[in-house]
């Protein structure tokens, strides 16, 4: 998990976390975040075409359809305050068992990352990200950090970071991995995730 990577770096035995941790003000008490490189939000899988015109957990709730995530997942608690019904969440080990519960008719959605879902998806022709799609919780923005005492560093690594997000070379360097231009950063800042 990420935050055991705090003590590690607190303990100097390496000198920067580069696992994309999520901004969160109790960690900023223990790190210094660059500025974050993404914004992540859950997504929603359905079948190609979306033939039941789904865009949120409430449509989901709303027409009486079965939702499949991940067991531990964050999307079980949503699915749960949203208030689709106990009886029709499927949970199951990870997104390739998510996509294969669509994919098989056993479930008419399912949730998890945006990034985990669409690399599970992959090129199959059958399935498909909702969009758009309105996810049930905030965004998690991803950063690296650094020590408390690299301030000199973290400055740095911002002013650096600012010219390659986005950048045509970033891209090509990340497509692979399914980052695009939807999870580039909304413009929230390190400053206000600390505060909140």
């Amino acid at each position: 998990m990420p935050v055991e990577l705090i003590p590690g770096l607190q303990a100097r035995r390496f000198d920067i976390i580069t696992d994309a941790m999520y901004i969160r003000p109790e960690r900023c008490r223990n790190v210094l975040f660059a500025e974050p490189i993404a914004t992540v939000t859950d997504a929603l899988v359905v079948p190609k075409g979306n033939p039941n015109g789904l865009h949120s957990y409430v449509d989901v709730r709303d027409k009486g359809l079965t939702f499949v995530t991940g067991t531990g997942f964050q999307a079980v608690k949503l699915a749960r305050e949203v208030g689709i019904a106990e009886e029709k969440t499927l949970q199951v080990a990870g997104y390739p068992e998510i996509v294969q519960a669509v994919k098989a008719g056993r479930a008419d959605a399912g949730s998890g990352e945006y990034l985990g879902l669409k690399r599970a998806i992959g090129n199959d022709d059958r399935l498909e990200l909702a969009h758009p799609y309105t996810p049930p919780a905030k965004a998690g923005y991803p950063a690296f950090a650094f020590p408390l005492n690299e301030q000199a560093a973290v400055d740095a690594f911002n002013a650096v970071l600012k010219d390659y997000l986005g950048s045509d070379q970033m891209m090509e360097s990340v497509g692979k991995y399914g980052y695009d231009k939807s999870l580039l950063p909304d413009g929230t800042t390190t400053a206000d995730l600390c505060k909140e």
